[in-house]
């Protein structure tokens, strides 16, 4: 008998309430993350990724409210009390957020930051036991001298090494869910490796479930198991990493793959996305892709597409089978 996922959405919708009315800013997102696994989320800014995983962590801004179900290990999180989630974050489930210069407190050590994630899940651990845990987990992101560094400010490490400081508290009460929002984010390329193989090597080690956020598809080539693609608040295709760079069907993942530069694609020109995401208050009635899709017809333009099976992953396209039979080289998507 297969084993449950660990994290599994179900219908997933957030609203946010303006001025101008209720708008959707997610709509009846499904996903699953198994124990052990990584699932890979992508798309443009602004379409949902990050929102997504607030949800899960009952983060969400005070205008927003969610419907459908969010289930960790067969509990609830969408009904579930302040009091239940303050139990879980940080311990079962833990999240790496995008900045974290801004994510850490600049007038306390990481050493005091670090310890009251210990000391909130873990209220019997004693100082010295926190203090050591501490200093072991700084060690286990490559921080050296990890017991001098206990005294140290936010502003005292470069952005490579708060982003394996952020690494370090999330892994502090080993969790069995892990949120790594846009991990990489204004590193440089070098820095960027380090961290990637530092989330990567840990994730192994331990076998904690990972979601991965980030617009970058050579990450997620590199460490994904499974890659759901995002636009426009929506899911608009989700398969095995291999199945997605080789065939994808879906015009919007086509052109985020041909817009990555290629060593094999010398001297031929980069595929271009053209056009913006719509805003939440003025998505078109039928595919929110459908403006700057050179597949689309009336069809598009009039219904919603809804995620259905084509090949060995989920498309929300009319023409998805169309789209994956569709040559690689010479493509384009408008």
């Amino acid at each position: 008998m297969d084993e449950p996922p660990l994290v599994r959405i179900r219908g997933l919708s957030v609203d946010f309430l303006t001025p101008e009315g209720r708008l959707n800013a997610l709509s009846d997102i499904d996903l699953e993350v198994g124990a052990g696994e990584v699932l890979g989320l992508v798309g443009e800014s602004g379409s949902g990724k990050s929102l997504a995983m607030r949800a899960i962590m009952g983060l969400l801004p005070p205008r927003a409210t969610a419907s459908g179900s969010i289930r960790f290990r067969g509990q609830e999180l969408i009904t579930a009390s302040e009091r239940e989630l303050r139990r879980l974050r940080g311990g079962r489930i833990a999240m790496i957020f995008q900045d974290p210069l801004t994510a850490f407190n600049p007038v306390q050590t990481i050493g005091t930051q670090i310890g009251e994630m210990l000391r909130l899940h873990n209220p019997g651990m004693s100082r010295r036991s926190i203090k050591d845990r501490t200093v072991e987990l700084l060690e286990l992101v490559s921080i050296p001298s990890g017991a001098k560094r206990l005294r140290s400010y936010p502003h005292e490490f470069s952005g490579g090494m708060r982003q394996r400081v952020m690494i370090a508290m999330a892994l502090a009460n080993n969790p069995e869910f892990l949120i790594a929002d846009e991990p990489t984010t204004a590193l440089d390329v070098t820095v960027q490796a380090q961290v990637l193989e530092t989330l990567q090597g840990l994730q192994k080690e331990l076998a904690v479930g990972l979601c991965l956020v980030t617009h970058d598809l050579g990450v997620v080539a590199g460490m994904a198991d499974r890659v759901a693609v995002m636009y426009a608040g929506r899911i608009v295709e989700q398969a095995e990493v291999d199945r997605l760079f080789a065939t994808p069907s879906h015009p919007y993942t086509r052109g985020l793959i041909g817009s990555v530069p290629r060593f094999e694609g010398r001297g031929r020109s980069l595929v271009a996305i053209e056009g913006a995401p719509p805003s939440l208050a003025a998505r078109p009635p039928g595919c929110a892709f459908a403006p700057r899709c050179s597949y689309a017809q009336a069809a598009c333009r009039e219904q919603r597409p809804e995620l259905r099976p084509v090949g060995a992953g989920l498309t929300a396209c009319h023409f998805a089978e169309a789209v994956a039979r569709a040559p690689a080289d010479g493509e384009t998507v408008a």
